[in-house]
Order: C-alpha cells, then structure tokens, then sequence
C-alpha cells in the first residue's frame, strides 16, 4: 500500500480525496470478492481496513480544521463499519491531511 500525503486548502479539495479514498475502497472491496468466493473467505484484506482508516483520518482532520464535516450517508457508514469489523487487525501507517497552516 502506498504512503501518501494530502495537502488541503479548501473543502472541495477534502472533497476530492474523499472520493479518491471512496472509490480506491470500492475497488479494493470488488477485488476482495472475486478472492474471497475463489478462497471461500468471508474476511477483507487488510489494504481495505487501510483505506477506510486514512478516509476516516482525512475526516477527523477536515474537522477539527474546518468545523463539522460530513460527507457519508449512514449507509457508507454502516457499510465501513462492517468491513473493519470482519477485517483482521493490523498496524500501518496513517495518513495525515496537512494544509498550508500546519506546514
């Protein structure tokens, strides 16, 4: 998985990463079930777990630097909510969003 730093400066950028991160765990999770009925698993891999963790990084730092800040429906939530819960637990790098301020 690669490592990466999101520079932000206005909302449409923090839109634009989220859909970036929205459509990388949409492909990662297709991907996923062509493997898990070829192996017969019901777990995600890990680089899945990985991507919804730095979207929901980039969602903390949008936050805390532009107030409150949502972009999912209750839908995607419950829908990352049950792909961490059947993904194994691993440790990895977590992506920060950095704007012009904290450089």
């Amino acid at each position: 998985m690669e490592t990466r730093t999101i520079h932000i400066e206005t909302s449409q950028q923090i839109e634009e990463a989220i859909a970036d991160l929205e459509t990388r765990i949409h492909r990662a999770i297709e991907g996923s079930s062509r493997e898990a009925k070829e192996k017969q698993s019901a777990h995600l891999p890990a680089n899945i777990k990985a991507l919804l963790e730095e979207k929901n990084e980039l969602r903390r730092n949008a936050e805390r630097h532009y107030g409150e800040y949502s972009m999912s429906s209750s839908t995607d939530r419950k829908e990352e909510k049950a792909a961490l819960a059947t993904t194994p637990h691993i440790e990895h790098k977590r992506q920060t969003a950095v704007t012009d301020e904290e450089k």
